[in-house]
């Protein structure tokens, strides 16, 4: 019985961690997500700025920042992948052991293909608030 309530508890963490689930589209069971090309940013902002408002003052930055959509533009540090192999660009800040974190909608892995350091860039993309000392963003598009 311990062991069952564990594995549950252990499911329900790991699915609060990873996102929402896909909504659903009606009978069919398949999924659908907004096409990205149709988002409108909010505001117009640095990665520099981002980092400087959410390290100022937190509470004011996820008022500002946290579940809208930005275009942000910054300077190319380094183009990865992380745990669960999403594409993730780096964006410089005024610390350069903090970077903004911006993860890429995978319709835009040709793109990510041929970023380098040191470009400028600019996209959309949802702020996610501040992970771990940098900002998040994610559904990020060119």
């Amino acid at each position: 019985m311990f062991k069952g309530c564990l594995l549950s508890v252990i499911g329900l963490v790991l699915a609060g961690c990873c996102g929402p689930a896909p909504s659903s589209t009606g009978s069919t069971g398949t999924t659908s997500k907004a096409a990205p090309a149709s988002r409108h940013p909010v505001m117009e902002v640095t990665s520099s700025q981002l980092f400087n408002d959410y390290h100022a003052n937190e509470v004011s930055a996820d008022a500002k920042y946290k579940g809208k959509t930005v275009a942000v533009t910054g300077t190319v540090t380094l183009i990865s992948k992380d745990f669960m192999d999403n594409i993730v660009v780096h964006l410089s800040t005024p610390n350069q052991f903090m970077e903004v974190m911006a993860k890429v909608d995978d319709s835009q892995k040709t793109m990510a293909a041929n970023l380098s350091k040191g470009q400028s860039l600019r996209l959309v993309c949802d702020v996610q608030g501040l992970v771990i000392g940098s900002p998040s963003l994610t559904d990020c598009t060119k």
